[in-house]
């Protein structure tokens, strides 16, 4: 029998009373019923009775689940959105770039800010980088143990460590204290 264990930083609705190995083993039989295949779709109906073990991890009071997929919605007309430059036209792919760039400020929490803003912004950069680092060590975690490339995506994030350090360091010996954060 496997052991099922949350990921770090995990959020769910009812999360403090929350099994893992109940859920695991919940997602499992769900998987079997389908092929094999576990999707959204097959757990949400598996999890709409009441007596189901994943009911209390939904959100069933419309309500409440409205705004919160209209939270979704928002982060997705945030993130849809992009800048041409030397393309007047917009044809060329390469030249859309990202207006608003999601960064975890310390004290205030997520939000998204214009990539000009992360810019000119050490703080910013930092906290961009802090997110990136992150983000390649869980792909590290998820896929190194089925490839082979995973000295690849270590040294990439160590890059990206080693290049944030080097910005601090740029910051500290500048000393002027001009940051827009």
């Amino acid at each position: 029998m496997s052991k099922f264990v949350f990921r770090d930083g995990v959020i769910l609705h009812n999360g403090r009373k929350a099994n893992p190995q109940r859920i695991g083993a919940e997602l499992e039989k769900i998987a079997k019923r389908n092929g094999g295949g576990l999707t959204p779709a097959a757990t949400l109906e598996a999890a709409r009775s009441e007596k189901h073990y994943l009911h209390r991890h939904f959100e069933w009071q419309d309500g409440p689940a409205a705004e919160k997929y209209r939270l979704i919605q928002a982060r997705q007309l945030i993130t849809c959105i992009r800048v041409v430059e030397n393309d007047a036209d917009g044809a060329n792919d390469d030249s859309k770039r990202l207006v608003w760039l999601s960064v975890n400020e310390p004290k205030k929490g997520r939000a998204y800010r214009t990539r000009d803003a992360v810019q000119t912004s050490v703080v910013f950069q930092e906290m961009l980088f802090l997110d990136a680092e992150r983000d390649l060590a869980a792909w590290e975690r998820r896929y190194c143990e089925i490839a082979d490339f995973c000295e690849e995506i270590r040294g990439l994030r160590e890059r990206m460590a080693h290049r944030r350090r080097a910005l601090l360091e740029e910051y500290r010996e500048r000393g002027d204290g001009k940051d827009a954060a």
